[in-house]
């Protein structure tokens, strides 16, 4: 039978101390950081934060019970020590089931295998049983936004396939998507140089801005160091493969769901990455041209502007994930120069080394009826591109030649 004891003055010091404590760290989980939202998913994060408010002053609530128990006699301290301990015991039994899970829910096994070592992504080649046989053959170059479609699988690229059979009625027209998500323009031409050029495709069509426009941020958790014109220092879609910082690290560290600290946003209208692009572009052109290969050059279209509504900018995550750094970020303003300033040098190539320009980006709307985020397209958007698109090779006369060039075999007109 224990004997009960009065709290003395040190233990209410100690109480008050700890109280204090603990609200200061309960109440971190009131500004988390506003990245992790982008990164992680809105509903993850929130689930997560509201999770910790609730938890953590339950937790320091039963320490301060515990202690006041211990300290007046009512529970003894071997029982309170058992009680930590089982615990403690409790928590690192549930750290391999968290690791576990965290491995299934990240795919890490599963994503290596789209790993190249000198394109980060392995790209895709064309169809198989078409690029090398007699036809017109169109090969569309770019990232994420040529290659990805709509819910059902057809995106742009396939869309314009159909529709220039239609208008031109000739069925041996053959249009590959050769985009892959996170290429850049750099990308790209080594692409085209090693796996693409040999197929002596009569037009390409290359779309290329947001990607390259990314590279200038190095101050991001993507970046590794001052900019490079090869962009050696952008690690990417790879840099959770080179920096393994483990289960925990990555969790606790990446989340930042307690009293993050405010970046630094920056404002900037240099964009010493446009002499890569520029230079990409132009040596694309130069190997396509040697080859007799056409070339229309596109415009990329985008949500960003220099002022956006707040609907708009929570649905943006390229600039809100890839521009962010520990401790700079990338205004909303700053971004959208950055396209305006892409697109214009992409125009400027065109008009210098006289290649057909297709201006998509001023004929797509910037509303989020057509986007939903930075760059990416809601399903009507794919048909609104693909009608563009042909249309514009339609009115200046890219096909033409190419029609005339290449004769059709009696299987290959539309009845």
């Amino acid at each position: 039978m224990h004997q009960n004891h009065k709290l003395t003055v040190t233990d209410g010091i100690v109480i008050l101390l700890f109280a204090i404590a603990a609200t200061w760290f309960c109440a971190g989980f009131y500004y988390p950081d506003p990245y992790a939202f982008h990164r992680f998913g809105e509903g993850l994060v929130l689930l997560l934060v509201w999770a910790a408010r609730i938890v953590t002053p339950l937790v320091s609530g039963g320490i301060l019970f515990i202690y006041i128990m211990v300290r007046t006699g009512r529970l003894s301290s071997t029982k309170a020590l058992l009680m930590a301990g089982s615990t403690l015991a409790s928590l690192l039994l549930l750290y391999p089931v968290g690791s576990f899970v965290y491995s299934r829910n990240n795919n890490i096994e599963q994503k290596i295998k789209y790993y190249h070592p000198y394109l980060q992504l392995t790209p895709p080649l064309p169809k198989q049983t078409s690029a090398d046989s007699s036809g017109i053959h169109i090969f569309c170059l770019g990232g994420s936004t040529t290659e990805y479609a709509d819910k059902k699988g057809g995106g742009w690229v396939g869309r314009t396939e159909k529709l220039l059979r239609e208008r031109t009625g000739r069925t041996d027209v053959v249009v590959h998507n050769l985009g892959r998500q996170w290429f850049t323009s750099l990308h790209t031409l080594i692409n085209y140089e090693t796996n693409l050029r040999h197929y002596k495709p009569r037009l390409i069509i290359v779309m290329h801005a947001i990607n390259d426009l990314l590279q200038n941020a190095d101050h991001s958790y993507l970046s590794h160091g001052p900019f490079r014109e090869d962009y050696g220092h952008f690690y990417g879609p790879v840099t959770r493969l080179i920096l393994n910082k483990g289960f925990l690290r990555e969790v606790f560290g990446s989340m930042r769901l307690w009293y993050s600290t405010p970046r630094e946003t920056i404002e900037t209208h240099e964009f010493p990455g446009l002499v890569s692009f520029e230079r990409n572009l132009s040596t694309l052109l130069d190997l396509a041209q040697k080859d007799g290969t056409a070339v229309a050059l596109m415009t990329q279209p985008t949500l960003l502007k220099d002022t956006m509504s707040l609907q708009e900018q929570r649905v943006l995550h390229m600039v809100a994930v890839e521009t962010y750094g520990p401790k700079k970020k990338w205004s909303y303003a700053t971004a959208s120069r950055g396209m305006k300033a892409y697109n214009n040098c992409t125009k400027n190539v065109a008009k210098t080394r006289g290649v057909t320009l297709i201006d998509l980006a001023q004929a797509v709307p910037q509303t989020l009826d057509y986007f939903w985020d930075d760059v990416h397209y809601n399903e009507t958007t794919y048909t609104f591109i693909s009608e563009f698109v042909v249309s514009e090779l339609l009115r200046q006369n890219v096909l033409d030649h190419l029609l005339k060039n290449t004769p059709p075999d009696k299987h290959s007109r539309s009845p």
